[in-house]
């Protein structure tokens, strides 16, 4: 993920720094490659788990450098409860 501290800081002795619950753009048609100095590699066995979601001209990414896939965005977070109210109770119809 898009997270200066997490791609900054050596690797703890428990594990790596999750963050769970961040709302990411992406995938988008193309991610951008290549190393940021001193970026921990994501991930950092090198194997791509988010590979079963790239395909029909989208591609996730997970790279400090390809922020259009997994930079968290204040913008989407905001408008993420509405939509998940939404996806509960159902759209509502007409124009408000």
């Amino acid at each position: 993920m898009q997270h200066q501290v997490t791609n900054l800081v050596d690797m703890p002795p428990n594990g790596p720094p999750f963050l769970y619950g961040a709302v990411v753009e992406g995938p988008n048609a193309s991610a951008t490659k290549g190393a940021v100095t001193n970026m921990v590699p994501c991930p950092p066995n090198g194997v791509d788990q988010f590979a079963a979601f790239n395909g029909n001209g989208s591609v996730y990414q997970d790279n400090v450098q390809s922020y259009d896939t997994v930079e968290p965005a204040i913008d989407l977070a905001a408008s993420s409860f509405l939509g998940f109210a939404w996806e509960i109770a159902g759209a509502p119809s007409g124009t408000p």
